[in-house]
C-alpha cells in the first residue's frame, strides 16, 4: 500500500504534467452510509490534496466496484482476469456520476 503522502505527492505531480485542475477522491461509504477507516484515508488524501493548491473534492463511490463488474461480466470478460479494468470502469462510474450530480 503506498503511503498517504507518496501518493499525494504522485498525484500532484501527475496532476501538474496532466494540467488537471480537479480531483475527485472515492469516498467509500458502507451500505448503511456510514463512514469506515477507508473513508478517513480518502478524507485526509483530499486534505492534502487541498493543501498543496489542488482543487480537491469527496464523492461518494459506493457500489462503484460492483456496478464496474457487472459492465466487465456484460462484455464478456472476468473479473479475475480484469482487476485493473475493473478499476478505470469504477473510476469513470464515480467521475460520471459526480458530473452528473455537479449539473445545475
Amino acid at each position: 500500500m503506498t503511503s498517504e503522502s507518496g501518493l499525494t505527492d504522485t498525484l500532484l505531480s501527475i496532476c501538474a504534467e496532466k494540467e488537471v485542475r480537479l480531483v475527485v477522491v472515492g469516498l467509500p461509504l458502507s451500505a448503511d452510509g456510514s463512514e469506515g477507516p477507508g473513508c478517513a484515508r480518502a478524507r485526509r488524501i483530499q486534505e492534502r490534496l487541498t493543501a498543496a493548491g489542488m482543487h480537491a473534492v469527496l464523492h461518494d463511490e459506493s457500489w462503484s466496484s460492483r456496478d464496474a463488474e457487472t459492465v466487465v461480466r456484460e462484455i464478456g470478460g472476468t473479473r479475475r482476469g480484469a482487476r485493473d479494468r475493473i478499476d478505470a470502469i469504477a473510476a469513470s462510474l464515480i467521475l460520471r456520476d459526480y458530473f452528473s450530480e455537479a449539473r445545475p
